[in-house]
């Protein structure tokens, strides 16, 4: 059985968050490294989170259904991996990132 590709909003909603993640994680190694600040992992997943709602938010007024789609996509997904996300301590992942 083939399989179909998944639609478009699902993989720019992958792309997003891929991004966004990209980005807070290599925010967060700056600013341990440079400024000496450690924030939570919640922390960082709320940013992470507001990132994505707002460029998800930025594409209402072009195609208001997809924006639709994806936030619920979004809203779902988000909410399943902030249950899940592990009790790994900070400095655990900071010594990964050094």
């Amino acid at each position: 059985m083939i399989s179909l590709p998944p639609p478009a909003s699902s993989r720019l909603l992958t792309l997003l968050a891929w991004q966004s993640t990209l980005y807070w994680i290599w925010n967060e190694r700056n600013s341990r490294l440079h400024a000496n600040n450690y924030r939570s992992i919640d922390t960082i997943f709320s940013q992470i989170d507001r990132q994505v709602r707002n460029k998800i938010q930025s594409f209402r007024e072009s195609n208001p259904v997809r924006s639709s789609q994806m936030m619920q996509q979004w809203s779902q997904m988000s909410h399943r991996c902030h249950r899940s996300l592990p009790a790994v301590s900070v400095e655990a992942i900071w010594s990964h990132l050094r």
